[in-house]
């Protein structure tokens, strides 16, 4: 049983790390499509702006619009 619970510790750890990991993922991938100055979402809107198209099955959320 001591080496069940050992293990389970292991795995705990594991999962917790793996979910610092996708954290942080997550965190960096939105910093680059939120609003600001070089994110994704500012560089498509000014293309918009520029006369590309934007796609009415896929609109542009808003420059007000928060993630969340």
């Amino acid at each position: 049983m001591l080496n069940r619970v050992g293990q389970l510790w292991k795995d705990y750890e594991k999962i917790g790390a793996a979910l610092r990991t996708a954290q942080k993922a997550y965190d960096d991938g939105e910093k680059k499509i939120t609003d600001g100055g070089k994110s994704i979402n500012t560089t498509a809107h000014q293309l918009v702006k520029l006369g590309a198209s934007a796609s009415s099955k896929n609109p542009l959320p808003s420059l007000e619009e928060d993630l969340k």
